[in-house]
């Protein structure tokens, strides 16, 4: 069963909350969504109402309740309610970003990374001691308000406008409730400190996140007449199809078409020569090449005597099936390398000029291969080639791995540049974890 408060006390609190058109509330401790309910008529369509209990069966049982209350509402009520969602966890430990990113809340705005100023109103069901305030009152945004028992009172905690203000806080009413569960504030500064690394690993793996690159048909169709013309001739007919190359062609089509003529003679116009042996030669469509690389669109359009030349010569020092990889990817946007490989197709990507795509496609694959013996040589590679996605991953596995990469010969041969970024990094860490500990909040007077 529940402790359902007197209606009294509801009101008061409801009323102390100030809750407005549109605004965010978060119910700590919501029970059986009574009171959540309530907030989110009383907010309107435009806002959002989250109820948090530490219980999965008392989340379930709150969200049948408000299903039923809903099916038996009439439809003009129904319009007038803000979104209410039930979760599980501990206020203390939640991760309020994450269960943004996963339900579409729109709770954080334009912040991805702090857990701080998301709610205007918070209203917590349980007696919270003074000390753990400061914690909740983080989360209001300034001016926001909370309204919790505390010391056998209920009482509302405004939030400051700026920090250099005060919070204030008033007395509502006399009231005895059971204790808010807080856990150790060890299990806190873990919890925080675990959230911190992970939102910095997704904040990498969001910078070196392969976004889908421009359709392949529509950039093959970045092209004059003449060239379109050429690129059919390049496609040919499959199957008795007209050969037109068209937008509404689908990409997957234009991709395996490309993938067919990828290593072969047919249809080709133009050759790869490797390590300066006239025999060891790579066909290719010089068609697909300007339309997916800025550097042979120059070389072929420059006017110059090589213009017009069929023979492409690849640098002698670039393997050469490291190089027919690069090869693919400009036919295929598929890139298919051993981790080993890596350095030597950025360092040919870079040659070449190829898409941001292709070094993300290669960083991704150095992050999942980075240890403790080659972390050094990536570090250089970063800054060598000025990724920096690259760069903030290795970087973060060499703090989380110091003792067992600076063991290594190659940790002692780094430049003194790169080893002051990694001590940077290492210094906003330690400031993070030191706001943890102590939030970066208006202070709260307590004094009943």
């Amino acid at each position: 069963g529940f402790n359902v408060s007197s209606p009294e006390v509801y009101a008061t609190a409801l009323q102390a909350l100030e809750l407005h058109d549109g605004c965010k509330f978060l119910d700590i401790g919501s029970g059986c969504g009574m009171l959540t309910t309530m907030a989110a008529l009383m907010i309107g369509p435009n806002g959002l109402c989250v109820g948090l209990d530490l219980h999965a069966k008392i989340v379930t049982f709150s969200q049948i309740n408000v299903k039923q209350w809903l099916k038996t509402s009439e439809k003009q009520m129904k319009e007038k309610i803000a979104r209410i969602e039930f979760y599980q966890g501990n206020v203390f430990l939640c991760d309020f970003v994450q269960l943004d990113a996963e339900n579409r809340l729109n709770l954080c705005g334009n912040q991805t990374e702090s857990d701080s100023e998301l709610f205007d109103a918070i209203h917590c069901g349980a007696n919270c001691r003074k000390e753990y305030i400061s914690d909740l009152v983080r989360l209001l945004k300034p001016g926001g308000i909370l309204v919790t028992p505390s010391e056998d009172k209920m009482i509302q905690v405004r939030r400051a406008e700026r920090d250099c203000e005060q919070s204030t806080v008033r007395i509502l009413s006399e009231v005895r409730y059971g204790d808010l569960e807080v856990p150790s504030s060890r299990e806190i500064l873990i919890e925080r400190v675990s959230r911190e690394r992970e939102r910095r690993k997704t904040r990498m793996v969001a910078q070196s996140k392969i976004e889908s690159e421009e359709c392949f048909v529509t950039s093959l169709l970045k092209v004059n007449d003449e060239m379109d013309a050429q690129l059919q001739h390049a496609l040919g007919k499959e199957h008795g199809e007209s050969s037109e190359v068209h937008s509404e062609w689908s990409e997957f089509r234009v991709r395996e078409l490309l993938r067919r003529r990828f290593y072969t003679k047919e249809y080709s116009d133009c050759e790869f020569v490797l390590s300066n042996n006239e025999k060891d030669t790579i066909r290719a469509h010089s068609i697909v090449l300007r339309a997916r690389c800025e550097y042979f669109k120059t070389r072929f359009e420059s006017g110059m005597c090589d213009a017009y030349g069929s023979t492409l010569h690849v640098p002698m020092d670039f393997h050469p099936q490291v190089f027919l990889q690069c090869l693919r990817f400009i036919y295929t946007g598929e890139l298919h390398a051993e981790d080993e490989d890596c350095a030597e197709l950025m360092k040919i990507g870079r040659y070449y000029g190829l898409s941001d795509v292709f070094f993300q496609k290669c960083t991704l694959k150095l992050m999942q291969s980075i240890h403790e013996t080659n972390a050094a040589d990536i570090l250089v590679m970063s800054f060598e080639y000025a990724w920096t996605p690259l760069k903030n991953a290795v970087i973060q596995y060499i703090l989380e791995h110091f003792e067992s990469v600076k063991s290594c010969a190659n940790w002692e041969e780094l430049d003194g540049r790169i080893v002051s970024e990694v001590l940077e990094e290492h210094y906003e860490l330690n400031q993070r974890l030191l706001s943890f500990m102590s939030p970066n909040v208006p202070s709260c007077s307590i004094n009943f």
